[in-house]
């Protein structure tokens, strides 16, 4: 009887331990907020929205002008877990795209490329590594002057009449104020502080969608980001041009493949904002695009078989089949929200897989527009990430 007891125990207890894991599991997985157009959705199969106490809840935080309730999740419908904002929405339409193109941007300041010793009049010097100046790092002003491009900040420099100057730099978010003693170099004569920027930046990505509505577009999928740094480029403005595809580097197992294009004269669009989850501005025409299809909400995107869709020869959209591998577990993420597998052979063929340039490659599934393609796993190019579209789209707004 006793053994009976023990096992009944632990079996309790594994039981009790099992349901507290799923429900601390199941309030960070649920989302702060959810868009619907029709019924509640379940999340992860076992977390299911309350119905007995909806008809309460909506009747007492509906808002009628945005359409929002309160809705309450349980664990199998029994033990309440999160109640979360649902937006009740129309179903949007957007024209999806998929057409390669060329990117053109002006940084909101300069960008530290490299800091390098030089030769100074008593020897090698490099006052902006004295200074703590870094790679990645975004000057925007000098003696409290704005500093938009190269010229300006050489200038600055040159003109310093052997003075300290202060940098005014932007580092990972944080705002720092950095003194810097130029020195005179030995071969120009010249003052200098050993430090090369840029303020600007070019590349190529991929067109995801178009709202002909609002003449609104977004591509990526993810932030243009400084090749040195990784960190997020400010940018002051740019813009999109047509860009032609004429070389493929495959991917390979440990080394990521890109498109190799050449970008046109014919600007097509604005860049007015970069951030995680793309780039986004207006268009001047309407682009490549694959057809008109509905956005499908996060909670709708599932694993199973998708197409993406991706032009390599700037005349026609072509589709190519992939496998939604998993879909994050935490929907408040904003990017790498699912795992995606290149299962198309041709596409295989023609790229190894996900490659520099794929970015923002429409994803579509069951005839809706669920994301766009955002990174490549190095180690197996055919494997990588994808971002809803949702985000995107909020993003946007």
């Amino acid at each position: 009887m006793r053994k009976k007891m023990k096992i009944v125990t632990a079996v309790l207890s594994v039981l009790s331990l099992l349901c507290m894991v799923l429900l601390v599991f199941g309030y960070y997985m649920l989302p702060q907020t959810m868009t619907v157009s029709g019924e509640l959705p379940t999340i992860g199969k076992i977390y299911t929205p309350d119905t007995m106490h909806n008809d309460a809840v909506y009747a007492a935080s509906m808002d009628e002008e945005i359409g929002i309730t309160q809705e309450t999740y349980s664990l199998f419908g029994s033990v309440p877990v999160k109640t979360v904002s649902v937006v009740h929405s129309d179903r949007k339409t957007v024209y999806v795209g998929g057409d390669v193109i060329g990117l053109q941007m002006l940084t909101d300041g300069v960008v530290i490329a490299d800091v390098q010793a030089f030769d100074g009049e008593n020897g090698s010097v490099s006052p902006a590594k004295d200074a703590g100046l870094q790679k990645g790092d975004l000057v925007t002003s000098i003696n409290g002057t704005e500093i938009t491009d190269n010229y300006g900040f050489v200038s600055a420099i040159e003109n310093c009449n052997g003075e300290s100057i202060e940098l005014t730099v932007l580092r990972q978010n944080e705002q720092l104020t950095l003194s810097v003693l130029p020195q005179k170099c030995k071969s120009t004569g010249k003052y200098r502080c050993g430090a090369w920027v840029k303020d600007s930046t070019v590349g190529i990505g991929t067109m995801t969608y178009y709202d002909p509505q609002t003449g609104v577009y977004g591509a990526l999928g993810h932030s243009v980001c400084d090749a040195q740094s990784g960190e997020m480029l400010p940018i002051a403005g740019g813009q999109i041009v047509d860009a032609y595809v004429w070389n493929i580097k495959k991917g390979e197992s440990g080394t990521a493949g890109e498109l190799g294009g050449s970008l046109q004269e014919e600007v097509i669009g604005s860049i007015e904002k970069n951030c995680q989850s793309g780039i986004y501005g207006f268009l001047y025409e309407e682009p490549l695009c694959a057809g008109e299809y509905p956005v499908a909400w996060a909670t709708e995107v599932k694993a199973g078989p998708a197409e993406i869709m991706l032009s390599l020869d700037g005349e026609k959209i072509e589709n190519y089949d992939v496998n939604i591998k998993r879909i994050n577990a935490d929907y408040n993420a904003q990017i790498k929200n699912m795992v995606i597998e290149i299962t198309d052979e041709e596409l295989l063929e023609k790229t190894g897989g996900i490659v520099q340039g794929m970015s923002g490659s429409p994803i579509v599934q069951n005839g809706m527009l669920v994301g766009a393609v955002t990174h490549v796993l190095v180690n197996d190019p055919a494997q990588g990430y994808g971002i809803f579209i949702e985000n995107m789209l909020n993003a946007a707004s």
